[in-house]
């Protein structure tokens, strides 16, 4: 039967989970991984009712509650206010006129995939495809488009969840939210997120790789893992390549961000697969998205004012690569034009490259072929589980 809901907080978890395996979802962590059976085209709509962006009414994840958009061709009795600047809730939070040119930095860089395939011995390595990151050993060669993210953060619409992200596209509504990351990622999103519970007096990860490092940032770790620090004691080795994919694929961060010495434990401790991943990348990617598209406004505004034109850039941390498949899985008309579907594998993340374009798409060829088009044409839908995901968490 399938699992719909009446508001934009979580859905049902589900009580069971499969093994890891090749093309399951589920990973060796001990979180619970929710899966919603919607419509093709959105959430159900459910009956008007006025809320507050700041409720304090939280699910079990930790997601606040809230109303839907007009999803469905029924209208909302009455409006929704937010106190602030008067937008409508469900509407979008910034003006065209207001849009402008940015650069988006990825922080997580690509490379560390092939760098762990070709660092490693064919036993490290096969040691880390038996960890709850080996499937990303697989994903395509990926190239990072900086206005494909840059388009949908303008088109940001105001809804009152701070842990979930969605953009207004051809007049519908599509989320981003950890359910998505989950189906993307195929990491657990909603486990345990507790560090406290790894804590060591002493680390030897740090005592053998970074003896003299005075700071732990991710150049100091990329340093240590191309150089091979471990010698030849592969348990170091395999503890090594688990933190360099960790802070420089899935949590990246500015360059001389200094490592959590709770990273470290977790990792050294040897149960990283008992961690909830998923969950601090999610989060640390749509937090690092807040406020970035306000700033630039304010910044353009005071450009026109002195007759200039703002072109500024921000960073995007954690790991954006999911964010950008997700547009992929939501938008068919980005298909061919600006990335290519290349396998149907478990998790999504496997099965999308985006190499076939010969330049970073601008903020004007995707408004001209993607964001001025109309529904019918985009086909726009939210993400829903396929039968085989589904199967893959009962």
């Amino acid at each position: 039967m399938a699992i719909t809901r009446s508001s934009s907080s979580p859905s049902p978890v589900l009580k069971k989970k499969s093994k890891m395996g090749k093309k399951s979802l589920a990973n060796k962590s001990k979180g619970k991984r929710p899966i919603i059976d919607d419509f093709d085209s959105d959430f159900e709509a459910p009956m008007p009712k006025r809320v507050k962006p700041t409720s304090s009414k939280k699910s079990k994840l930790n997601l606040e509650e809230s109303s839907l958009p007009e999803i469905s061709g029924k209208k909302f009795q009455k409006s929704i206010t937010h106190s602030a600047d008067r937008t409508e809730v469900w509407d979008c939070k910034f003006s065209p006129s207001d849009f402008y040119r940015s650069k988006c930095v990825c922080t997580s860089v690509y490379s560390v995939i092939n760098n762990i395939k070709n660092t490693l011995s064919v036993n490290l390595l096969s040691l880390f495809r038996q960890t709850q990151f080996g499937h990303f050993l697989d994903m395509p060669e990926f190239v990072f488009h900086p206005q494909v993210v840059h388009s949908l953060l303008l088109r940001e619409v105001l809804q009152p969840n701070p842990k979930e992200f969605w953009a207004k596209v051809a007049g519908r509504c599509i989320r981003f939210s950890a359910e998505e990351f989950y189906l993307i990622s195929g990491l657990d999103c909603f486990g345990d997120c507790n560090k406290l519970l790894f804590s060591q007096e002493t680390n030897q990860l740090v005592e053998t790789c970074f003896r003299g490092v005075k700071t732990i940032d991710n150049k100091a770790i990329e340093d240590a893992f191309l150089g091979s620090r471990w010698g030849l004691d592969e348990s170091i080795g395999l503890k090594m390549a688990v933190l360099y994919f960790i802070q420089c694929f899935l949590l990246s961060n500015t360059p001389d961000k200094e490592v959590s010495r709770f990273v470290l434990d977790v990792v050294d401790s040897g149960r990283w697969d008992e961690y909830c991943w998923g969950r601090e990348s999610f989060e640390l990617t749509i937090d690092s998205f807040k406020g970035r598209i306000e700033h630039g406004i304010i910044m353009k505004n005071r450009k026109a004012e002195k007759g200039g034109q703002y072109d500024g850039w921000y960073r995007a941390l954690g790991c954006p690569w999911v964010f950008t498949v997700w547009f992929y899985e939501c938008c068919p008309a980005m298909v061919n034009s600006f990335c290519k579907r290349v396998s149907s594998s478990i998790p999504r993340i496997l099965n999308w490259s985006n190499t076939i374009v010969t330049k970073n798409p601008t903020l004007r060829d995707l408004k001209g072929k993607i964001f001025d088009l109309p529904l019918e044409k985009l086909k726009i839908k939210n993400m829903r589980p396929t039968d085989e995901e589904a199967a893959a968490s009962t």
